[in-house]
């Protein structure tokens, strides 16, 4: 016989599992004192329900006499290996003996002898052959009738409270537990993935999944110091408006046509233009204007002169047109200049130049990565930064720094993490035939490589994950609602990618599922 040995802890459900584990028919069942076992006849039950269902013939092997009891109601024999003979009588409810000479004085108290033996045989009729073995109805007197009624109590009470109890078991209780330990298969994949703008649906055999080209754009506005110096002479400029109070017909003027100020200073029109014709009504002339740049005449900051009221045009000096033809200005001259000033090198401008990318390309990268969801895979090497501008200030102002203006493009291709996973999948699925699940996955991305003007991009995922089979729990409970236990375990195991399963029964004498499926309990991973 091969001996099976229990811990105080172990439950019937595992006692099952080691029963139904053994390839030897004869077991004997070695339970500690106060093993979780002896805590209730179901587990003995239990137990001896699913060894007859797998052949087993079972002995328990115990110093428990509780456990030992407990398994002879559930028809299981027991033996304590330090005792030998009959278990000792279960003496609470032995009642004492009295000798029969004190009871047969009288044919009154023998005959009351006999009533109390018929009463007595009545109350013990429901309880188990080993219990009535037990109790000794030899003889009674009369002084034990309080205790006999106490009884007849206590065992009303316990019929009724069991049968309210069995009927609410029966009607809202019975469950099932299944316990499945589902087969984990390694899996991996490091095969060329492409994935391209425009694709919505997964593409299995050729290795192609969706992805989405994204756009940032941004611009910045620097000024740095100059550090050359140079000597200059610049002239001062600003703007006049000439008139026309000659005549109705239009007066051209050539580029450098000279303007006298009243200080003797000259200014020069700086290109070409025509005066428009006065307005004459009944003798009256309105005269016409028109505004021009102009520049001084020589440099220096002497020409920097505030407002003139009056210009003549010296070209028309001795003529009637000298005083019909004129010019005012309303702002100051400005811009005349003799001396040394600062000047971006082309060092500066170099320096300007890469500052201003390297802030586009930080600013962009943030951006993107602000703008791009997060259930997008970015890649390293998934990105192009462009710049799309690039002006740099030849001006220093009064402080000596030059002015810079950049603008640059960060384009970027992603790819949403779920369809590869569901490329993954599908590619796995095909393999083992059934729909799975992965767990402990991890991706190692290598030879990337964009095209950002067909918007694709190609990869090695590296990946690697273990695969399990998905089950949906609320199919396999209608699946298996109603059933016996034996057709439940047939029908579980007939599913592959399920490595070991375990079918347990609440309370014991449940036979088959409920028809019910929120009774069934399913968990995954024993």
């Amino acid at each position: 016989m091969k001996k099976i040995f229990f811990n105080k802890n172990d439950d019937a459900s595992l006692a099952v599992e080691k029963i139904l584990g053994e390839t030897a028919k004869d077991i004997v069942l070695v339970i500690p004192k106060f093993s979780r076992l002896a805590e209730s006849v179901s587990n003995f039950h239990l137990i001896k329900r699913e060894a007859d269902a797998d052949n087993k013939n079972l002995l328990v092997e115990s110093v428990d006499e509780n456990a030992l009891a407990l398994a002879q109601a559930a028809n299981i024999p027991g033996v304590n290996p330090f005792l030998s003979g009959r278990r000792k009588s279960m003496s609470d409810i032995i009642i004492p003996e009295k000798t029969l000479a004190s009871i047969n004085n009288s044919k009154e108290n023998s005959s009351e002898i006999e009533k109390n033996k018929a009463k007595k045989e009545e109350l013990i009729k429901d309880l188990p052959n080993d219990l009535r073995e037990e109790v000794d109805f030899t003889e009674m007197d009369a002084s034990r009738r309080p205790r006999r009624k106490k009884l007849l109590l206590w065992l009303l009470s316990i019929t009724v409270v069991s049968a309210v109890g069995l009927s609410f078991l029966f009607s809202y209780m019975p469950s099932v537990k299944i316990s499945l330990n589902l087969k984990q298969t390694p899996f991996e994949f490091n095969e060329k993935v492409k994935a391209e703008k425009g694709i919505s649906e997964i593409n299995t055999e050729n290795n192609i999944i969706g992805a989405e080209v994204f756009s940032e754009n941004k611009n910045i506005a620097l000024s740095f110091p100059a550090s050359g110096t140079k000597k200059v002479e610049k002239k001062a400029s600003g703007t006049v408006t000439i008139f026309n109070a000659y005549s109705s017909e239009k007066q051209a003027l050539v580029a450098n046509t000279r303007l006298l100020a009243p200080d003797g200073k000259i200014f020069r029109l700086v290109s070409a233009i025509s005066v428009p014709g006065a307005k004459i009504s009944q003798g009256q002339i309105t005269p016409s204007s028109i505004s021009v740049k102009v520049i001084a005449d020589k440099a220096g900051e002497e020409y920097n002169i505030k407002p003139v009221s009056r210009f003549t045009i010296p070209g028309f000096q001795g003529s009637s047109k000298y005083e019909s033809f004129y010019a005012e200005s309303k702002e100051a001259m400005s811009g005349g200049f003799i001396g040394s000033i600062s000047f971006p090198t082309d060092n500066d401008i170099k320096k300007v130049k890469g500052e201003i990318e390297n802030k586009l390309n930080e600013i962009l990268k943030g951006a993107a990565l602000a703008g791009i969801p997060s259930e997008f895979y970015i890649l390293d090497g998934s990105s192009q930064f462009t710049i799309t501008k690039m002006e740099i200030g030849s001006e220093v102002g009064t402080d000596n720094n030059f002015s810079a203006v950049g603008e640059a493009e960060m384009k970027t291709i992603a790819f949403k993490k779920d369809q590869l996973l569901a490329f993954l999948k599908d590619k796995s699925e095909k393999i083992s035939g059934f729909n799975i699940i992965f767990s402990d996955s991890s991706f190692d991305f290598s030879k990337i490589k964009a095209d950002f003007l067909k918007g694709q991009l190609e990869f090695y995922p590296g990946f690697k994950g273990t695969s399990k089979r998905e089950i949906d729990a609320e199919v396999l409970k209608n699946e298996i609602k109603g059933k016996t236990a034996s057709h439940i375990r047939e029908y579980i195991l007939s599913l592959s990618g399920i490595e070991k399963a375990a079918v347990s029964f609440w309370p014991f004498w449940i036979s088959k599922a409920s028809e019910n499926p929120s009774r069934i309990n399913i968990s995954f991973d024993l």
